[in-house]
């Protein structure tokens, strides 16, 4: 779950790379293109294969491995058990994309939002921000939880506003809140 912090570098270095040879028209891929950041060998989720096919996803998972290692490192040691959870809350999110390139992409961007390791970018529906199947996860856990008479809890809204009301009503709810509701403390 967690690289070191030099591969994390790596991949910060191949992913500026890789944007920058874009803004000038060259196609440059960095020595480690199609490596992810875990190992492609052995018995793979279906979403792990792609990724390990695919340059671009390889790229995107590497750059996450090094935002989620800055992230790891600088939260107190009493708190990255949770850190970690959450990461591994996201991972089973992925792999529930299988095979579909465009919703792994989606929900690399959308960690790495969360991460601080992407820009943010002009607002968007969740459902065009982390594609449709994220989207209804996080509508249900939003109408799960969510006190509110009108409920932000639509796949329309931003997704930022959909997670804070999840977090508003797990943290209203408390100890009987969902087992989601560790994900989002």
């Amino acid at each position: 779950m967690t690289q070191r912090a030099s591969r994390g570098t790596i991949a910060v270095h191949g992913a500026l790379a890789f944007i920058v040879a874009g803004l000038i028209g060259q196609t440059v891929v960095p020595a480690a293109a199609a490596n992810p950041s875990f190992s492609c060998a052995g018995n793979l989720a279906p979403a792990e294969a792609v990724i390990c096919s695919d340059d671009s996803l390889g790229a995107l998972d590497r750059t996450l491995a090094g935002a989620y290692d800055r992230m790891y490192a600088s939260f107190p040691v009493s708190e990255r058990s949770t850190l970690t959870s959450v990461q591994r809350a996201w991972l089973a999110q992925r792999n529930a994309c299988r095979t579909d390139k465009t919703c792994i992409r989606n929900a690399y961007l959308a960690r790495l939002r969360q991460l601080g390791g992407a820009p943010q970018p002009s607002p968007q529906s969740c459902t065009a921000s982390v594609g449709a199947q994220q989207a209804a996860i996080y509508v249900r856990q939003c109408t799960e939880v969510s006190p509110a008479t009108h409920p932000p809890c639509n796949a329309s809204n931003v997704c930022a506003l959909i997670i804070s009301e999840i977090r508003r009503g797990c943290a209203m709810i408390g100890s009987g809140a969902p087992a989601f509701c560790a994900a989002y403390k």
